[in-house]
Parts: structure tokens; sequence; C-alpha cells
């Protein structure tokens, strides 16, 4: 039975291994030989959700099996599967965001005379120096604006040198601060563009139609998706988020630039345009410092109680800031679960081990392979990071983190997940 719903009835559908590994958790919790003892546990009493402890039926006739269904509780909730209490208002909130997003995609550009025509007649849409015009011209002028003043003028580019190029980590980074300095300089333009043509000083085209048609109703233009972000995503998010991403790579450049050590940037992954990059040019940054063969390396997480506890050593090892555990929580090397839905941390250390000199004295069962995602949507995964997994009192169940889905996530962003 456990073969047949793991590679026939729903793993033949699956085509990635964490999600394979999810179904296989599900399953072989439920169809194991144990489900005929009495002692076995279907759902496990929780006391703070109301969950009660339900066994399997002792079974004299076929009546008694349908007493047993009939005495089952009528709500039935996340914990019966091993997901936590939260997962509900989890699956409440994407509902609420696909309703929002809905209801943006209602507004259009009609005036306060509610003509539809605004788009295209440029006498409708110029407005007077007495500030007149329609409503949604006004708003999206002052939206502009405040965009235009959370973004930097430009970027200082890096200085290339001989021996700079050498490095996997500079290479990295000065294709990052090319993709940032070719957008910043688009969206800017694209902005100021808008301002004119809602003062009148500037006459409107098709692509110009598209694009403020685009900004009011609050969808991020195709022309600026130049890097994987949530679908869905409200412009006003995307530009709060591309913000952040700009003043990163000033901090990068300025680091750079002062000559400080490339590997000791505190970085954040999330606000990285390629972060899966940033994860091959560090393990080729290690392999090439040590001349270590790049499939002997490992990658580790070290999560840090704080930002200020620096460990004493950082070779081989880099920094990265707010990273997020979705179902879990860790301390240095080692995960536990917890009723939190998200536990963020101010810094984490990233190492590569060689695993042909270093052993881990753990042995592989008590070892659980969490997969780093670019984003809470889980759509692009970057990473399989192993952690420590710490006992729980009733026993030790590794495959219950997977049960969990527990995951790491560089950045906060969702979408819309519908």
């Amino acid at each position: 039975m456990t073969t047949l719903l793991c590679k026939s009835v729903y793993g033949g559908r699956i085509d990635n291994e964490i999600d394979q590994r999810l179904l296989e958790a599900f399953v072989t919790k439920i169809f194991t030989g144990e489900s005929f003892q009495s002692t076995f546990s279907f759902v496990d009493e929780d006391e703070e959700s109301g969950t009660p402890c339900i066994h399997p039926p002792v079974l004299n006739s076929y009546h008694d099996l349908l007493d047993w269904v009939d005495a089952l509780p009528n709500t039935q909730i996340p914990t019966w599967i091993g997901l936590p209490v939260n997962a509900e208002t989890v699956l409440l909130t994407n509902r609420a965001k696909v309703l929002v997003a809905n209801t943006l995609k209602l507004q259009t550009t009609e005036d306060d005379a509610g003509e539809q025509e605004g788009f295209g007649e440029e006498e409708e849409l110029h407005s007077d120096e007495s500030g007149a015009g329609p409503t949604w011209m006004r708003q999206l002028k002052e939206e502009a604006n405040q965009w235009l003043g959370l973004l930097a003028d430009s970027l200082v580019p890096l200085q290339r040198s001989e021996a700079a190029i050498k490095d996997p980590l500079f290479r990295f980074f000065e294709r990052e601060m090319g993709v940032g300095t070719a957008l910043l300089s688009l969206i800017r333009a694209n902005l100021w563009d808008v301002v004119r043509c809602c003062e009148g000083e500037m006459k409107q085209t098709n692509v110009m139609q598209v694009l403020m048609r685009n900004l009011v109703e609050g969808t991020t233009p195709k022309a600026w998706l130049r890097y994987k972000v949530p679908d869905g995503l409200p412009v006003s998010e995307w530009i709060a988020d591309f913000s952040l991403r700009v003043k990163q790579l000033e901090r990068i450049s300025a680091h750079i630039s002062s000559g400080k050590a490339i590997d000791r940037l505190h970085v954040w992954l999330g606000g990285l345009f390629v972060p899966e990059a940033y994860i091959t040019a560090t393990r080729q940054s290690v392999a090439q410092r040590n001349s270590w063969p790049l499939e002997t390396l490992s990658l580790e997480v070290d999560v840090r109680p704080s930002a200020s506890d620096m460990p004493s050593s950082l070779e081989n090892s880099f920094v990265v800031s707010k990273l997020r555990i979705e179902g879990a929580d860790c301390v240095g090397r080692r995960l536990f679960l917890t009723t939190k839905a998200v536990a963020s941390h101010d810094m984490t250390i990233l190492r590569w081990v060689n695993n042909q000199h270093e052993k881990d004295e753990h042995s592989s069962s008590s070892i659980a392979d969490i997969p780093l995602y670019l984003n809470a949507t889980r759509n692009v995964l970057i990473n399989v990071v192993s952690f420590q997994v710490m006992p729980s009192e009733d026993g030790f169940e590794p495959e219950e983190f997977y049960r969990r889905g527990v995951a790491l996530t560089c950045s906060s962003l969702t979408g819309i997940i519908a």
C-alpha cells in the first residue's frame, strides 16, 4: 500500500525530491504494521488545540467499525497530519491576499466624472496649473514621486583589478552590481516619464499608457521583472523590496571599495538578484583558497542567537542575515520544533566543510536535510542544508520535521499563493 501511494497514485505526479520525501513521511506514518495494534496513535493528543488521541478501533463486527467512524470528531484540524495549529491561519492569510489582489485589479483609471476614456485622450490626461485632472492621475503622480524618493540616484560600480577578477565572490558581486545599475536606471527613467506625463509635459505613447495602467492597477511592469519574485507581488511592495536591494548594493560597493575583505561582508541573501549564484561563488572561493575539489564540499549552517554573537573563527565561513525558519527554530546547528510559524534570525553563518577532512560525529539518523528556498512561496529551491535534529520527549523521529514542512527561506516575500 505504501509503495502504491508513494510511487503511483500520488508519487507519479511529483517531480522533485523534497515533495516526494514529504509524501513518504505522511504515508509511512499511517500505513505501518504498528497501526494494527490497539496502542498505536493515528493522531496524538494535543491539549492546546483540543485534539483527542485517536487509536485504532477494537473491532468485533462491521457495526463496531461504523460506530468508531461516527465517534470521530467532526472538526478535522491540521494537527491530525502533523501540521502546526496555525496552518489554517496561513491558508486564510493567502486567501485574503488573493481577495486584495483581485480587488486592486478592479481599480480603473476613471476620473471623478466616471469617464473611462482617460487613457489616450490627451486633453483629459493633462492637468492644468490649478492641479485639475483625473483623480487617478494625481494619485499616480504622487506615488511615482514617493517611489523616486525611495530609490538612490545611481550606484557606484566596482573597480576591477587583475587580482580582483580572480576572486569568484568579486565576479559575483560585479554581476549583481551590473543588474542593479541597469534596472535602477530603467525604473527611475520610467517613473520620471510618468511624472512628466501626469504634468502634461510629455506626450503619451502606447508604451507609456501600458506602463501607467500597470502602476494604477498595482501590478509590476514586466520590463522591471528581471529577477525572481513571487507571482502577483503588488508594485508598491516590489518597489519597497527593490529599494532595500539597492541599499545593500550601496553597502557592498562601499565595503569593497574601502579595501575590506570581501568574504567578511554581511549579506542579505534574499536581497540578491541571484542568491543561488552567491552560494556557488562561496563554494568556489573556499575550494580555490584551499585547493579542495568542489565535490568534496558540503554546506553547514550555524544560526547565531543575535547579530552580535560572532563565532571565534570564520574560516571558510560567510555571514548572511535575515534568514527565516518556517515551522521550527534553531540554536547553532540543532533544529527543534516550535509552535511559531516563522523564526527570523539576524545572523547566520554559512560554512563549507571538506567531507574528506572533517567527519560529522553524529549519525545519519539524527540529521534532517532541510530545503533552503528563495522566498515564502517555496517555488525556487536554492540548496539543501543538513541540521542536527534535537530529539523530542516522546522519542526521536526526524520525519516529523518533514511532515511539518520545515524549511529555510531567504526572503519574507510571499506574493499570492492561490
